[in-house]
């Protein structure tokens, strides 16, 4: 394991531990990147957490250096039952929505993660949904069907986000609620 990896050791996943300085450090020196990635694909499921919760925050503001990891990030999905991970990638594809290229891979991960994933991960995965409507009209009827199929979901938390995102499609004037956009780069 790398030194960067290491700072993102032990406890567990209540904790973001090193996380923070572990994005901090790539922002700094970008040949770092590879090192961080690599955290993705680690047996020690709180360094695969902690690694996508610093990758997510990297691509807040330098989503360039992360672009370059997408099929790693979307292939390490696959298999990857961390909830952590899950929610940071949900965050992450929201960023890269910068990039138009992106979206055909991300978009049926964000859609499949609407599904089955904890609650943070289902309402990260509908605000990025809502960031590539805004950004990307042509996909709008299909996010707007399916984030309206989720207005009866379970859990107070869940039908609020859900509320609040059927408005922000239904309005293209609307600004996103405070604490949605991350990104420094997504101009919304």
């Amino acid at each position: 394991m790398n030194d960067l990896l290491a700072w993102l050791e032990g406890g567990d996943l209540r904790s973001d531990g090193a996380s923070n300085q572990a994005a901090e450090a790539v922002l700094k020196n970008e040949a770092l990147m590879p090192d961080l990635a690599e955290g993705l694909s680690t047996a020690d499921e709180i360094v695969r957490g902690r690694s996508m919760d610093a990758i997510e925050k990297v691509a807040r503001t330098r989503p360039d250096l992360v672009l370059p990891y997408l099929s790693i990030i979307v292939n390490s999905l696959e298999t990857e039952k961390t909830l952590l991970a899950r929610m940071h990638a949900a965050m992450l594809f929201g960023h890269l929505a910068l990039y138009e290229e992106v979206i055909p891979q991300v978009l049926p991960v964000l859609l499949k993660m609407l599904d089955g994933d904890s609650v943070f991960t289902q309402s990260w995965a509908i605000t990025s949904l809502c960031i590539i409507a805004r950004k990307y009209p042509q996909h709008y009827a299909q996010i707007a069907g399916r984030v309206h199929q989720m207005r009866d979901a379970p859990g107070a938390a869940l039908r609020t986000r859900v509320r609040y995102a059927l408005e922000v499609l239904g309005d293209n004037r609307k600004p996103f609620p405070k604490g949605w956009i991350k990104s420094t780069r997504l101009g919304l």
